[in-house]
Order: C-alpha cells, then sequence, then structure tokens
C-alpha cells in the first residue's frame, strides 16, 4: 500500500530530527572544545577589559555535569519515533558542567577567572584558567580578589577541602561581604534533605563569615550579602540580577 504524501513526509520529518540535533550539538561541542584550548582561553580574557569575576571550587568538582537540557529532552518526547532514537542522540549532546552553568550569567558582569588545577592539559568549559605554580597559588588568589569584581565560591555539603576554606576565609578578610557569593551545593531536592545538608553547612559557614545565615534553604542555591544582610536566591541569573539592579558592588 502506497504512502501517501503527507504521511510519508511526517515520516521524513520524524527522522530528520534527531539526526538534526545530532549534527547541530556535535558542531556545538566542537565549539566548546576549541574555547578550551590555550589559546581560546587567553582570547576569550583579552577581549574583555571588564574586571574580573573570580570563581573558586574543589578541583574535585571539575566537569561535575548538569542534566540534559529540558528543550532537548521535550524533543525526544516529541513523536515516538524521537523517543526510541533518545538513546542514540543523547551521547552526542554535549554536557553542560555545572561550572559552565553558573559561569554564563555571571559573564553579563565580567569575564570569569579560576585557578587552573595542577596538570590540567584541557580545562574545563566555564571559568577561563588563570596559572600559578604550586608555590605560589595562594599569593595568586590574594592578587585575584584584590582585583576581582565578585568573588565566587562553589561549596558542597560534602566537607570542603581545606584549600578552599583558606580561601574563603582569606576573602572575608580582603574584601567586603557584598563582593562574596556562595553556591550551595546540596545534591538533593527533597527538601527535608537539603535542609539538613544546609545546616551543616550553616555551621561551617557562619563562623567564617561572622554572620548568621538564614534559617531556611528551601529551594534556594545560592548564597549572597547586600545592606540588608545575607540574602538567598534560587538561581545565579537571579544574583546577577540583584547586583545589576544595585550601584557598583563596591570601589576598586
Amino acid at each position: 500500500m502506497a504512502l501517501s504524501s503527507s504521511v510519508l513526509g511526517i515520516l521524513v520529518w520524524m527522522i530528520s530530527l534527531p539526526i538534526f540535533w545530532a549534527i547541530s550539538h556535535r558542531a556545538a561541542a566542537n565549539w566548546r572544545n576549541a574555547r578550551r584550548t590555550k589559546a581560546g582561553q587567553e582570547d576569550r580574557l583579552s577581549d574583555d577589559p571588564r574586571p574580573r569575576i573570580v570563581y573558586l571550587r574543589s578541583f574535585a568538582e571539575d566537569g561535575s555535569v548538569q542534566e540534559q537540557s529540558s528543550l532537548v529532552s521535550l524533543a525526544l518526547l516529541s513523536s515516538p519515533m524521537n523517543l526510541l532514537s533518545g538513546s542514540l542522540i543523547a551521547p552526542l549532546v554535549p554536557e553542560k558542567t555545572y561550572e559552565e552553568s553558573i559561569s554564563s550569567p555571571l559573564r553579563k558582569i565580567g569575564p570569569v577567572v579560576a585557578l587552573a588545577k595542577p596538570g590540567e592539559a584541557l580545562p574545563e568549559l566555564g571559568a577561563i584558567r588563570i596559572q600559578a605554580p604550586d608555590t605560589e597559588w595562594q599569593q595568586k588568589i590574594i592578587s585575584m580578589f584584590k582585583d576581582g569584581r565578585l568573588i565566587v565560591f562553589s561549596l558542597s555539603y560534602v566537607s570542603p577541602s581545606e584549600g578552599l576554606l583558606w580561601e574563603l576565609k582569606k576573602a572575608t578578610e580582603l574584601v567586603p561581604l557584598s563582593r562574596i557569593v556562595i553556591s550551595i551545593e546540596l545534591g538533593e531536592t527533597d527538601r527535608a534533605v537539603r535542609q539538613i545538608r544546609y545546616e551543616r553547612l550553616q555551621q561551617l559557614l557562619e563562623p567564617i563569615l561572622g554572620q548568621q545565615l538564614p534559617k531556611k534553604i528551601g529551594n534556594k542555591s545560592f548564597l549572597y550579602f547586600n545592606e540588608d544582610g545575607p540574602q538567598l536566591a534560587k538561581s545565579m541569573r537571579a544574583v546577577v540580577a540583584a547586583i545589576k539592579r544595585s550601584e557598583p558592588i563596591t570601589e576598586f
């Protein structure tokens, strides 16, 4: 039985959409990898004269990824053919790292930089890597703090490294809290579990920050400071919006 032209057109569309997704996302992956090279990183930094955003994290977090975007998921579910072919597309869709997801909104107010991981041949996407010898990393961090517009920490409910805690303590000594943002990674969506993990971090952070933090974390994930004290936000985008609404954080 011959297929009508309209049915044939639908079949072609159902088959071609997954192929289009695969090709376009593979091209995006190639572009992303090009930006990770040393030359690509240097170009990004030299092209942006704005004061820098300093991003600090545990090196163990490098490469942690986000789930596939809802847009990709919707595309896969838009038809039975797409759903069946989803297992073929998924490996071709470049995963977005956590660092990349929070760096994107931060770039609206300045280039994002981070200290390079020792021995790192190909850095993760997100912050532009700054090199420093192992014996000089603390001096380099202090210099970055003094010159940076904003200092962003990524802290997990799992015990932060001693180096990261030293960086946080040093930041509170050198810059006002209004220039510090903390990403609180609780690794859970259940509110009760999130609250328990947040309280663990809260006990660790309050003595360092010299501030009483909000008692409930809810569905928030970012801590920042303004004239009213510590504030929680759902996303880095919301933090950046709050910063942009205010006057410059401080003179530097």
